[in-house]
Parts: structure tokens; C-alpha cells; sequence
């Protein structure tokens, strides 16, 4: 993101922001702009809470089967045979 940049911050970059996977250097245009642009302050929060709510959902099915591997990854023909 340029500095001196009207746009919206990109929702990839918010995410990794959010993440803290940006680095500093690229930090600094996200956080300046942030600090003035209500939309983007507004889709940093909501990005903000699908992390929670991803994570908080990734807890519940790590601690209700803590024995099972990736059942996710089971098509859906192998779940019906069961």
C-alpha cells in the first residue's frame, strides 16, 4: 500500500495486519491510514471478529475430538458409509 494512497486498505492486507503478519515497513501505511478512515477502521473490526469467531470455533473442535485427525478431509461418499 502506497503512503500516500487514497484507497481503502486491501482486505488481504487487513487480514495479515490483523494477524500480525505484516512487517513493520508495511505496517506503518496500514496504521497511518487506519487512524482516519472510518470504512477501514470498520473492516479491520469485522476481520477482527471473524478471527475470533474462527478461532474460537477451531477450540471447540480441537477440544470435543481430541483424538480424531482431519475428519474434514473425509469425502463425503466415506462419511455415508459409516
Amino acid at each position: 500500500m502506497n503512503k500516500r494512497s487514497n484507497r481503502h486498505v486491501p482486505e488481504d492486507v487487513l487480514e495479515r495486519y490483523a494477524m500480525g503478519r505484516l512487517s513493520g515497513e508495511e505496517c506503518e501505511p496500514v496504521e497511518e491510514h487506519l487512524l482516519l478512515c472510518a470504512v477501514c477502521q470498520r473492516s479491520l473490526e469485522q476481520t477482527d471478529e471473524y478471527i475470533r469467531v474462527a478461532q474460537a470455533a477451531t477450540a471447540i473442535v480441537a477440544h470435543d475430538s481430541p483424538n480424531r485427525t482431519n475428519t474434514i478431509a473425509i469425502p463425503i461418499w466415506a462419511a455415508a458409509a459409516r
